[in-house]
């Protein structure tokens, strides 16, 4: 695990190093600042992003009460206490002997009186343990370690590039939240039908398409979930967002092993998991699931034709939009029996999206939306995901907009390295808030369920909702480019310019699908056309490896600069 060291440190030295050994001895990983760098002080925003990427928080209460930030007006440990209670990061605490009357002496009046009710708040929701040097409270740790092993598991192995179903739904599964797995699935027998006959087939990849918001990933729940393992073969959920260790296939179980990997055409290193296709030891146990979104499918099918024969690649067919009775049987799930006034509104405006049906009908139960007040449908649906992003956000508090600014830029990025400390200076400048806020507010996003977090990387969850945020910034109601994109390029190419490009350029692929306008990239291509003419070749070499991302969706323009480059000296 990677366990956060959090204490005022001038005054526990000596605590400090003995937690930090009794961390290492036991096996796990300490994160403290003693490893940041070389700052003695690094900024909170640095402390929060650490302590983000931790799987449990360990807080040391000595007699001082700390430096206390600027910004916020409380200490730099209480700082990262109340964000791992946001982030739902565990803590294990512990407290020096005679803490009271140790507080008086150390600190003046106004941060003794701080110091305790910071820890009236800790003994409201954790229990802390005295120690009285530095060899007991190691050993206090060392326990307490163990003890949290023996009832959670090793927390760090959620990290793993592999999953089982649960692992990798594990989020989804709380029926409070609004976007959830725990709904009967309706239809889609068909599509179980085809992934289950591949898993007997001698193909070795499969390939599954659907739009956002058809349910490729509750069908694939689905299917993982009745899989007989018994039958010889395990499944595992290859992760997205985890990098692909040089010795990642130790992660596959002994046995025959049927990898799904979601939203494929997101995977960086997809080409780097298919190639054990290629080995000795794992081509004849080894199978590919492979879903995506038809707007990536030039991308696998470029992949999966470098990885495999022809002959070992199969369709396994689009999932379509759902039937008027299944959509019927969602709609009755969401409404529930109280209400079935407006079942025949919603089954009509959300006959193309299952996400749209529930949340919409759990929205009209809730009485938070009223589908007589639309006149089109395409409005209705505008309003269920607007809807649906307020629900997730009113939780946050006030104001909204610096919430709903927040998610448009984790949209367009995503999924991005949040602990850089590039993009938290690009973006609380971007946004006109402190660094430390940033981080703040993505822990509180983060433990509201707006967020997917694997391997430090967050993207927002659903994607859908990700497309409608991104959609909603760049085109005006009336259809009308706002210009977001070119200031949202400007700011953040730098350090995310592929996935910058790669999210612009899927979501202007899906407004030529229907309409063909705004072109909302146009300015963006014109800037990096003058950027590219101008710049010496190692500067046109990163250009390139930034728009290849993009060519899927944009191919002419793609193809236009590498014309250019051709032709440059």
């Amino acid at each position: 695990m990677d366990i956060f060291l959090s204490s005022v440190a001038r005054d526990l030295k000596d605590e400090r190093q003995a937690v930090v050994r009794q961390i290492l001895k036991v096996g796990d990983r300490p994160i403290g600042m003693e490893y940041f760098g070389a700052s003695p002080a690094p900024p909170l925003e640095e402390c929060l992003s650490k302590l983000a990427e931790a799987d449990l928080m360990i807080l040391v209460l000595g007699p001082s009460y700390g430096s206390i930030h600027s910004g916020t007006g409380i200490s730099y440990t209480e700082n990262e206490f109340r964000y791992a209670q946001k982030a739902g990061i565990d803590v294990l605490a512990f407290a020096v002997e005679k803490l009271d009357e140790k507080i008086r002496i150390a600190n003046d009046v106004d941060s003794a009186s701080k110091y305790q009710a910071f820890i009236k708040s800790v003994g409201a929701s954790v229990t802390y343990e005295p120690f009285g040097n530095p060899d007991q409270l190691a050993a206090s740790v060392g326990a307490a370690i163990a003890n949290f092993k023996s009832k959670h598991g090793e927390l760090g192995r959620r990290l793993a590039s592999f999953a089982t179903v649960e692992e990798y739904f594990s989020s989804l599964l709380d029926p409070r939240k609004y976007f959830n797995h725990t709904w009967a699935l309706a239809g889609r027998e068909d599509v179980l039908d085809r992934l289950q006959k591949f898993v007997s087939s001698s193909a070795k990849v499969g390939t599954l398409y659907g739009a956002g918001g058809l349910g490729k990933s509750k069908t694939l729940f689905e299917f993982a979930r009745r899989f007989d393992e018994q039958g010889g073969w395990k499944l595992r959920f290859l992760r997205t967002t985890v990098p692909l260790a040089s010795d990642f296939a130790r992660g596959l179980p002994a046995d025959p092993c049927l990898i799904i990997v979601d939203d494929a055409h997101r995977h960086p290193q997809l080409e780097t998991a298919l190639s054990l296709l290629g080995t000795e030891q794992y081509a004849g146990r080894t199978k590919f699931i492979l879903s995506a979104r038809p707007s990536g499918g030039r991308i696998i099918s470029s992949i999966v034709s470098r990885s495999v024969d022809v002959s070992e690649a199969v369709d396994l067919g689009r999932i379509e939009p759902l039937s008027v009775t299944d959509v019927r049987k969602l709609a009755e799930q969401a409404l529930g029996a109280a209400d079935s006034t407006h079942i025949d509104r919603l089954v009509r405006a959300s006959s193309k999206s299952p996400l749209v049906t529930l949340v919409g009908g759990r929205l009209i139960r809730e009485k938070d939306l009223h589908p007589t007040l639309f006149i089109s449908d395409e409005d209705f649906r505008r309003a269920v995901l607007h809807g649906f992003a307020e629900e997730l956000t009113t939780a946050l508090g006030t104001p909204q907009k610096p919430w709903n600014d927040l998610l448009v830029v984790l949209s367009v990025l995503g999924p991005v390295r949040v602990g850089d400390p590039a993009f938290r200076q690009r973006t609380s400048e971007f946004l006109k808030m402190e660094p430390w806020e940033l981080v703040e507010r993505i822990g509180v996003l983060d433990q509201n369920g707006l967020l997917s977090r694997r391997g430090g990387l967050v993207e927002i969850t659903p994607d859908v909702l990700a497309d409608h945020l991104l959609q909603s910034a760049c085109v005006s109601a009336s259809n009308e480019d706002t210009g977001l994109a070119t200031p949202l390029f400007e700011n953040f190419a730098a350090i995310s310019g592929a996935n910058l490009f790669r999210n612009l350029g899927e979501l202007q692929w899906r407004i030529d699908q229907l309409k063909g306008k705004p072109q909302i990239l146009s300015g963006v291509w014109s800037t990096v056309r003058k950027e590219f003419a101008a710049a010496d070749y190692p500067t046109r070499v990163e250009i390139l490896k930034v728009i290849r991302d993009a060519a899927a969706y944009q191919p002419e323009e793609a193809i236009r600069i590498v014309k250019e480059a051709m032709t440059l000296d």
